[in-house]
């Protein structure tokens, strides 16, 4: 926080308000319960309409909101309605087995999800490597453009690859 204050001479709204402990527990507790709603609904979106549009709407609403989190920091309540809307997004990652079942067969669905599941572990730990070094490196704009891009092209791919 120091380090934009001095580099900027801005105190956005976000960044004041990570002092109040107050709003960090309704940051926490609202991206939790957006993503456990997040996750029911691409559930049952997924079994009305299929794969194919499930993912490519969840993946097209996932990268502009994604990269949007660099603009609503000026305001807390923009960026807790912004972060809850990208965390419902999120849910979608617990329709990963049938997406991979569609995709790959269901023969040895488990070593499949297991192998889908190790990839997005280490996509993290990426991104976490990389966020360790953002202010310095490329900036937060950038970083989130890292994460929200390819959620566009995985849109893409989506409604590219999946039949149902």
């Amino acid at each position: 926080k120091q380090w934009y204050q001095r580099r900027v001479g801005l105190r956005p709204g976000a960044l004041v308000a990570i002092d109040d402990d107050g709003f960090l527990n309704m940051v926490g507790a609202s991206g939790s319960l957006s993503n456990a709603f997040g996750m029911m609904m691409w559930g049952m979106i997924l079994d009305r309409i299929g794969t194919r549009y499930t993912f490519t709407c969840a993946f097209f609403f996932m990268g502009p909101l994604t990269i949007s989190l660099h603009f609503t920091k000026w305001s807390k309540y923009g960026y807790l309605a912004n972060l809850c809307s990208a965390t419902f997004c999120t849910g979608i990652f617990t329709c990963i087995a049938p997406a991979c079942q569609e995709l790959f067969g269901g023969r040895e669905i488990s070593l499949k999800y297991a192998a889908s599941l190790v990839a997005l572990g280490f996509g993290c730990l990426v991104f976490f490597l990389l966020q360790l070094g953002e202010e310095l490196l490329f900036g937060e704009l950038a970083f989130l453009s890292m994460i929200g891009v390819p959620c566009m092209v995985a849109s893409g791919l989506a409604f590219g690859t999946l039949s149902g």
